[in-house]
């Protein structure tokens, strides 16, 4: 069974003033046309998925440049990133999960 890919960012919140609903709405599509749907005391819960698609890249951007960079203590070799590797894997199996599960 093929996955397909996720909605396209940007998403939005629309909190609607005259109910508990807030929505998370693709940026380019109306009201109804709805990613995700909770009440008021999810709002929370909502956000971070409405900013999911920003993250995911920004993440994506910081792995992708991260350089490697001289390490002193070997003699100059380039086998250090300048973000630690651990951050580095961790950002990465994050990576993974949001795009294939």
């Amino acid at each position: 069974m093929s996955e397909s890919k996720h909605t396209p960012a940007p998403w939005r919140l629309y909190e609607d003033r005259n109910s508990d609903a807030c929505e998370v709405i693709p940026d380019d599509c109306d009201v109804g046309d709805t990613i995700a749907v909770y009440g008021r005391t999810r709002r929370a819960n909502a956000r971070l998925i409405a900013a999911a698609p920003d993250l995911l890249a920004a993440l994506v951007a910081i792995v992708v440049n991260a350089r490697l960079t001289p390490d002193q203590g070997m003699g100059g070799a380039t086998d250090a990133y300048s973000v630690p590797t651990d951050d580095i894997d961790a950002a990465r199996a994050a990576i993974t999960k949001a795009e294939e599960g």
